[in-house]
C-alpha cells in the first residue's frame, strides 16, 4: 500500500506540475512597463529647491517653476531666480498665471499677490487689504480676467465672496463679488480660463452633512450642482475642462461631469490626489503623495499605465513644442520632450539586455543575453500582452546561452539562435525543438524560392521543410552583415560589399555596383537600399547608382541600418535618425532626428516597423517612435540689444555714434529637448561666428552698417534662424560724413587752386628770371668777347704785326698772323655760344698768350696744365679764365723787370664743377695804385662784369661760382706775384 501510494503520488505531482507549466506556458502575461523617458531639474541644475507646486509655459515659450524657494523662469539654458532677495513678498510660491499684457502674476503662501514684468517683481497695493478679506483662512486661487481685473478666491469658513481687485491695483478697488449662491459659510474657487468658469463650494455647519458645491459660468447660470461627503473635506482645487467634460478632484475622489448631457461619473482611488491635468486631449494623469502618476481616459476608465512611482506630482503643463513638465512636492520638474517616443521595458528582465530582435505582423519578438526570448504584441489602450517563447526551463537538453538572432517562420513558429543552439519554438506545442546540423550562430534569415535560408558568420545554410537539419548553401569571403530578396536573386551584404548569389555555381559574386562596407540592407520594388559604413545611403536601381549623403543633408554617413515604410525611407546612423524621400524631380528630401531627440538613448541598431510607428532597441529597452514628421522648433530670438549700456528698441534701425564702445546682445532659443547648453551661431558680416553662451559682445565697431543675425541648432541638427532682422549702423565721425567731406573737397580745391596759382605764379617768375639770367649772360658774354676783341688789343695785336714786318722780319710776322688769325676765329665761332669745351677753351688761351709773348718780346715763360679727362666733353662757360691771364701779364708781369712766368693750371673741383689756378711771379697789386685813373676803370669794370656773371651762373646752376684772388708775399712782406683761384660750373 505504501509503495502504491508513493507511485500515486508521484505521479499526480508530475501530472499537475506538468498541467501548471503547460497553463503557464500557454496563458503567461508579464508584466511590462511603459515609461516616458524624463529628464529631471533638480537643484544641481538650478532649482532654487526642489519643492515645485506648480508649473507654467508662457506665450514666449519660458517655463515657470513655483517652488518654497521662489519662482524659478527656464529658458533651455539656465534659470532666472526671483526671490525675496530681488523683490519677492514670499519665497513659497503656490501659483502662477499669465495674463493679456504678458504679466507673470504669483500667490504665495503669505497671501501676497504680485506679478512679473520685464525681469522686475511688482506688488499690489491692495496686499493691505486681503487679510481681513481672508481674515483666517488662505488664498487658494486667483484669475485675471480679460480687463484686467484681479479675481481672489479664499479657505475660509466665515465669511464668502470672490475679491475682485481694479486696476491700479490699490486698497481704493478693492471689492467683494457675491454670487447668488452665497450662503453665511463657504469656500470659493475660480478659474478663469476660455470658458470663465467659476467654483463655489458652500460648507454647512451641521456635523455629518453633506457639503455642497456648485459651479456657474461667468453670467451666474448653474452649470452644476453638486455635494460630497463630510469626510471628504479638501479643497476642489484642481478642475480641468476637456472637450465639454468638467473633470475635478475631491479629497480621493475623481469626478466627470459631461455638460451636454448633464452626466456624472466618478472614480474613488486609495490615495490622496495632489495633481491632474489632461494631456493631449485623451488621457487624465492623477498625481497623488507619493505614488507618481496613474493614467486615466477622460471617461474616467483606468489605463494600465503609471511612472513616476515614490514622487508626489503637483502640476502638469504642457510648452510650445507640446513637452510635458511635471512639478513634484520632492524631486524637483521632470521633463517629457514629446509624445513621439515611448520606451518599454520587462519589469522581469532588467538585469538583462536585449540582442536580437525581429517583427512579425503587429507583433515582435526580444531576444536577452540570458537566453530568454519574448514574442509582445501591443494592445488597445496601451495594454501589452507579452508570451515567453524560450526559456532554459523549455529544454534541459539545450544550455542556456544568449540569443543572437529571431527570426519567424510561420505565424506558429520562431527560429531562435543562441552561442551554438539552434533551435525552433512552435506556439501550438508551445515546445523548442533543436536543430542539429549546423553547430554555428545565426543572426538573420529569410525565404527564399520555397526555402529558409539562414545566414552565419560567412556562410548560408538552407533549411529542410522540417527545421530539423541545414545543408551549406555556398561560402563567402568576407563577414555577412545582412540579406534581401530583389526579383528573384538573394543578395548579401558583408564588409567589401554587396554580393549576390549564383545558383548556378553556388557562389556569391561581388556586385559591381558597390564594394563599400555595407551594414544593412532594404529591398522595395525591385531597388536596393544599403546603409554604408562610410558613404551615406547608396540607393540601387537597376545600372543607376544614388547617394545621400552628408552633403546631401543627412545626418551621418555612419549608417547602421535602413528600412523602407511606405514611400519613406528611415536611416539610422551614429547621430540619429534620418528621414528619406524622393521628390518629383528626383532628388531626395532629408528631416533629420538627432539621438538626443530620444532622450536617453545610446544606439540605434537594427530598425523596424509596425505600421507607421518604428521600433529599435538599446540597452534593456525597446524604443516605439511616432514616425509621423514633427514640426522644427523656431522659439530663437533675440532678446535684448544694449550699447554702453544703454537699452535699444531691437525692432527698430539702431544707430550709434562712432564713440560706441561696446554692444551687448542677448539671444536665447527656447529648446528644452536638448541636453546641455544650445549651439549657436551670429554673423554681422560674412562669416559665421559659434558660440555656447546666449550674450556676446561686438567691441569698438568701425562706422558702417552691420546686419546682425543669429540662428540655433536644434534636436534635429537644423539651423534655426531669429526672426529679427536687426541693422546696427555705426555713424562715421564727422570728418567721415558727406557734409564734412563736401566742404573738405571745397576748401582743398580752393587752397589747390591757391597753391597751383602760386607754383604757377613762382614758375613763370622762375622762368622769367631765367630768361632775365639768360639774357644777362647773353649780355655779359657778349660784353666778355668784345672785352676781349676790344680795339686795344687789336690795335696793339696789329701794331706788333707792323713792327715785324717793317723790321723785314717776315718769319715772325708770318708765324704771329697765324696764330692771332686761328685765334679770332675760335673766337667768332664761340661768340655766339653760351659754352664751350674745356678743350677749345685751353686751345684758345694757349693761342692768346703765346701772341702776348710774342708781342712783348718773348720777355715771359708760361705753363698751361689741363688735369680733366675727357676735356672735349667737359664743358664750361665761354670766356672767364682769358681776363684774369690778361690781368696777370699787363698787370703783373709787364712792369717787372727779371725773369717772369706765368702758371695755368686746370682741374676738376667735384662732380658739377672745375677749378682753375692762374699764378704769376709779378709785381703784384701794389702797383696798380700808382697807375693812370683809366687803366683802374677799366679792371674795375672787367671784375665787375666776371663778378656778375659768376653769381648769375651760381643762381642757374646751382654751384657755388667765385673767383679768389691772393696777394704771395716774401719773409720780408714784399710782394711776390699773384694768385687767382676760379672756380666755374660743369655746363652739360
Amino acid at each position: 500500500m505504501l509503495c502504491f501510494f508513493l507511485l500515486f503520488s508521484f505521479v499526480i505531482s508530475r501530472l499537475i506540475k506538468y498541467f501548471l507549466l503547460i497553463a503557464f506556458l500557454t496563458l503567461q502575461l508579464i508584466a511590462y512597463c511603459q515609461e516616458p523617458v524624463f529628464k529631471q531639474y533638480t537643484t544641481r541644475e538650478g532649482l532654487p529647491s526642489n519643492e515645485a507646486h506648480y508649473v507654467l509655459s508662457d506665450s514666449k515659450g519660458y517655463v515657470w517653476i513655483c517652488t518654497d524657494g521662489g519662482i524659478a523662469r527656464y529658458n533651455a539654458n539656465d534659470f532666472k531666480i526671483f526671490s525675496t532677495s530681488n523683490g519677492m513678498p514670499d519665497n513659497t510660491v503656490f501659483e502662477v498665471k499669465e495674463d493679456s499684457k504678458g504679466r507673470i502674476w504669483f500667490r504665495t503662501l503669505a497671501n501676497k499677490i504680485g506679478f512679473i514684468l520685464n525681469d522686475s517683481v511688482h506688488t499690489i497695493a491692495a496686499n493691505a487689504s486681503i487679510p481681513s478679506y481672508i481674515q483666517e483662512g488662505r488664498i487658494i486661487s486667483f484669475g485675471i480676467s480679460a480687463n484686467d481685473e484681479l479675481f481672489i478666491g479664499k479657505q475660509n469658513a466665515a465669511s464668502t465672496g470672490f475679491l475682485k481687485i481694479s486696476p491700479p491695483y490699490d486698497t481704493a478697488h478693492v471689492s467683494v463679488l457675491k454670487s447668488q449662491f452665497d450662503r453665511k459659510n463657504g469656500m470659493e474657487i475660480m478659474l478663469l480660463d476660455k470658458k470663465n468658469v467659476v467654483f463655489t463650494e458652500i460648507r454647512e455647519r451641521s456635523f455629518g452633512l453633506r457639503y455642497g458645491i456648485k459651479i456657474v459660468n461667468k453670467n451666474k447660470q448653474l452649470l452644476l450642482e453638486d455635494s460630497i461627503l463630510h469626510t471628504e473635506t479638501f479643497p476642489v482645487t484642481r478642475v480641468c475642462i476637456c472637450r465639454n467634460n468638467l473633470l475635478y478632484a475631491t479629497k480621493n475622489t475623481l469626478i466627470c461631469y459631461d455638460l451636454d448631457k448633464k452626466r456624472k461619473t466618478s472614480q474613488k482611488e486609495d490615495f490622496q490626489i495632489l495633481g491632474m491635468g489632461v494631456i493631449n486631449d485623451s488621457t487624465l494623469y492623477i498625481g497623488g503623495y507619493s505614488i507618481g502618476i496613474r493614467c486615466y481616459n477622460t471617461n474616467l476608465e483606468p489605463l494600465n499605465r503609471s511612472f513616476l512611482n515614490g514622487v508626489s506630482p503637483t502640476s502638469f503643463n504642457y510648452d510650445f513644442q507640446n513637452g510635458l513638465w511635471i512639478s513634484t512636492l520632492e524631486s524637483g520638474v521632470y521633463y517629457h520632450a514629446h509624445d513621439d517616443v515611448v520606451k518599454y521595458r520587462l519589469a522581469e528582465e532588467k538585469d538583462a539586455t536585449i540582442l536580437a530582435m525581429t517583427v512579425q505582423g503587429n507583433s515582435f519578438y526580444l531576444g536577452y543575453s540570458n537566453f530568454n526570448s519574448y514574442k509582445i504584441t501591443p494592445g488597445v489602450a496601451q495594454n501589452i500582452q507579452v508570451k515567453k517563447i524560450s526559456g532554459k526551463e523549455f529544454d534541459s537538453g539545450i544550455e542556456p546561452a544568449s540569443v543572437t538572432g529571431l527570426m519567424p517562420i510561420t505565424e506558429n513558429a520562431v527560429f531562435i539562435s543562441s552561442s551554438g543552439n539552434n533551435h525552433l519554438y512552435e506556439f501550438k506545442t508551445n515546445r523548442t525543438r533543436a536543430i542539429k546540423d549546423p553547430r554555428s550562430t545565426f543572426k538573420s534569415g529569410l525565404w527564399f524560392k520555397n526555402r529558409f535560408i539562414l545566414f552565419a558568420l560567412s556562410e548560408a545554410y538552407s533549411v529542410d521543410i522540417n527545421f530539423s537539419n541545414a545543408t551549406l548553401l555556398g561560402k563567402i569571403k568576407d563577414r555577412i552583415s545582412d540579406a534581401v530578396i530583389s526579383r528573384d536573386t538573394l543578395y548579401v551584404s558583408g564588409l567589401n560589399g554587396l554580393y549576390k548569389y549564383n545558383e548556378k555555381t553556388k557562389t556569391f559574386i561581388l556586385d559591381s555596383r558597390c564594394s563599400k562596407r555595407i551594414d544593412d540592407l532594404a529591398e522595395n520594388k525591385g531597388t536596393l537600399f544599403l546603409a554604408t559604413k562610410t558613404s551615406g545611403l547608396l540607393i540601387l536601381n537597376g545600372t543607376r547608382v544614388d547617394s545621400v549623403s552628408e552633403k546631401s543633408g543627412l545626418i551621418s554617413n555612419m549608417c547602421k541600418s535602413v528600412l523602407v515604410n511606405n514611400n519613406e525611407i528611415w536611416v539610422a546612423s551614429n547621430r540619429g535618425l534620418s528621414k528619406i524621400t524622393k521628390t518629383h524631380a528626383g532628388d531626395y528630401d532629408v528631416y533629420n532626428y538627432s539621438i538626443d531627440y530620444f532622450a536617453d538613448l545610446v544606439d540605434i541598431r537594427k530598425l523596424h516597423n509596425i505600421g507607421d510607428t518604428l521600433l529599435f532597441f538599446s540597452g534593456n529597452s525597446v524604443y516605439f517612435f511616432n514616425a509621423k514628421m514633427r514640426n522644427p522648433d523656431k522659439r530663437c530670438s533675440v532678446i535684448r540689444i544694449s550699447a554702453d549700456g544703454s537699452i535699444k528698441d531691437k525692432t527698430k534701425e539702431i544707430n550709434l555714434s562712432y564713440h560706441t564702445k561696446e554692444i551687448k546682445i542677448m539671444f536665447e532659443a527656447l529648446f528644452y529637448n536638448l541636453k546641455g547648453k544650445i549651439l549657436y551661431r551670429y554673423s554681422y558680416g560674412d562669416n559665421w561666428v559659434y558660440t555656447n553662451e546666449n550674450e556676446i559682445t561686438l567691441a569698438s565697431l568701425a562706422p558702417g552698417d552691420y546686419h546682425f543675425r543669429v540662428e540655433a541648432l536644434n534636436v534635429n541638427n537644423e539651423w534655426i534662424p531669429a526672426p529679427e532682422k536687426i541693422l546696427i549702423r555705426i555713424q562715421k565721425p564727422f570728418w567721415q560724413q558727406a557734409a564734412f567731406i563736401i566742404a573738405s573737397v571745397i576748401i582743398l580745391a580752393l587752397m589747390l587752386s591757391f597753391l597751383f596759382y602760386n607754383i604757377n605764379r613762382r614758375s613763370l617768375n622762375r622762368e622769367k628770371q631765367k630768361n632775365e639770367i639768360s639774357r644777362r649772360m647773353m649780355e655779359l658774354e657778349s660784353q666778355a668777347a668784345r672785352s676781349l676783341m676790344g680795339p686795344h688789343f687789336i690795335f696793339n695785336s696789329l701794331n706788333t704785326l707792323q713792327r715785324f714786318i717793317l723790321e723785314a722780319d717776315l718769319e715772325n710776322a708770318e708765324n704771329y698772323l697765324s696764330k692771332f688769325a686761328k685765334m679770332l676765329r675760335k673766337l667768332l665761332e664761340n661768340s655766339a655760344a653760351d659754352k664751350i669745351s674745356l678743350y677749345d677753351e685751353v686751345d684758345i688761351l694757349n693761342k692768346y698768350i703765346d701772341i702776348e709773348r710774342i708781342r712783348f718780346d718773348k720777355s715771359f715763360d708760361f705753363k698751361v696744365e689741363l688735369n680733366v679727362a675727357n676735356p672735349r666733353f667737359v664743358n664750361i662757360p665761354f670766356m672767364f679764365i682769358q681776363p684774369f691771364v690778361e690781368n696777370a701779364i699787363w698787370h703783373g708781369l709787364i712792369p717787372k723787370e727779371g725773369t717772369k712766368w706765368l702758371s695755368l693750371v686746370i682741374s676738376r673741383k667735384d662732380e658739377k664743377s672745375i677749378r682753375c689756378i692762374v699764378e704769376d711771379n709779378g709785381v703784384g697789386r701794389q702797383s696798380h695804385v700808382k697807375k693812370t685813373q683809366i687803366l683802374l676803370k677799366e679792371k674795375s669794370l672787367a671784375m665787375d662784369l666776371i663778378k656778375q656773371r659768376l653769381e648769375l651762373l651760381s643762381r642757374a646752376k646751382d654751384v657755388n661760382c667765385y673767383y679768389e684772388i691772393t696777394d704771395k708775399k716774401n719773409e720780408n712782406g714784399n710782394s711776390t706775384g699773384t694768385r687767382i683761384e676760379i672756380v666755374l660750373p660743369i655746363i652739360n
